[in-house]
């Protein structure tokens, strides 16, 4: 059973202010809300239960750059971003903000957010907060929540190298940056890389949006591994320190969710061609005294069964220490030249 189920009431919000690309929220307690109109197809909501960030830097966002500065992107610059007209309609329980892809009409109880992308003219319903405490306002800890409803069609791709099936759906994921050894690929976690950006597909409409939650902390994913039998059927998100800060990027398609991701965060470099191919790597080889020969020998075993092998790995026998292995230990060789 979830343990977040008593809770004060919920703060009422309402609009306090509005400037380019952006709608400030003010509520009955010390939280506020922004809601940032970035481009037709990217809005962004951040939750501030203190009222301020946390975190006022971003390491993650680069919109149509090749990196973000060294000190970080403040988190409220929005440099770079088109920022377009919306229309923005207020009634005492809750507004809508449209773009020409996007609608969102938030709850001003609680902040529910509800979202619809446009496709061929027709508004079609992509995403929905949880009805039942969606946010957490201070009621739990100071760690950051976010509950979504859930539809037990969709499909959820992506959180960078999980194990078991692309689907994410009944699953839970703890992104941090660790060295897994000797994982299962079909149930260990975590492993390795922290990319908190998930799409989400829903076959019967047709229908693709991205999630970005922009956090360097610890976090976790629950595609609908928790069951509860008061809030109905959900997924969430949490992290362990920062902010909320989310992106929904629409779609239609996956391919359009995937362009506007990269675009957003910075694309890599173009791979050399060597990059591409089947990448040899064991601790075997290299923690072998004839670590050469073996290496030569799967070579040859490669080229006999016609894969081509473009790179090889050391892995961490490379760098072993008597029984040991270190990382990133190198052994430096000095020599004196012409006598200096």
């Amino acid at each position: 059973m979830n343990v977040h189920s008593r809770v004060s009431e919920p703060p009422l919000f309402r609009v306090s202010a509005r400037a380019r690309g952006r709608i400030d929220l003010a509520s009955s307690t010390q939280a506020v809300a922004h809601i940032f109109i970035l481009e037709d197809d990217v809005v962004r909501v951040m939750v501030l239960p203190d009222g301020a960030p946390r975190q006022p830097a971003t390491w993650a966002i680069a919109p149509g750059m090749d990196d973000v500065p060294v000190e970080g992107r403040d988190r409220f610059d929005i440099a770079d971003f088109t920022c377009p007209e919306f229309t923005l309609v207020e009634q005492p329980e809750w507004i809508a903000i449209e773009t020409p892809r996007v609608r969102l009409r938030i709850g001003l109880r609680g902040l529910g957010c509800h979202w619809a992308i446009r496709v061929h003219g027709e508004w079609i319903g992509a995403a929905a907060d949880r009805p039942t405490q969606a946010y957490n306002f201070g009621w739990w800890d100071d760690k950051v929540y976010h509950y979504l409803a859930r539809d037990r069609e969709e499909m959820y791709f992506g959180l960078g190298e999980r194990s078991g099936d692309m689907n994410r759906a009944g699953r839970r994921f703890r992104m941090c940056n660790i060295d897994a050894m000797g994982y299962s690929a079909k149930s260990s976690d975590p492993l390795y890389k922290h990319i908190p950006f998930y799409i989400t597909w829903k076959p019967r409409p047709r229908l693709a949006f991205g999630l970005f939650y922009d956090t360097l902390a610890d976090c976790t994913f629950d595609m609908g591994c928790e069951l509860d039998n008061y809030h109905g059927l959900y997924r969430y998100f949490t992290a362990d320190h920062g902010d909320l800060d989310y992106y929904f990027v629409a779609g239609p398609s996956v391919a359009e969710v995937t362009r506007r991701f990269t675009w957003l965060t910075g694309r890599p470099a173009l791979m050399p061609r060597w990059s591409l191919g089947y990448s040899g790597s064991t601790m075997s080889y290299t923690d072998a005294p004839d670590a050469q020969q073996r290496m030569g020998e799967f070579l040859e075993r490669c080229a006999g069964h016609g894969i081509p092998c473009t790179s090889f790995h050391l892995s961490s026998g490379y760098t072993s220490i008597g029984g040991k292995r270190c990382v990133f230990t190198w052994r430096i060789v000095s020599q004196k030249c012409n006598g200096t």
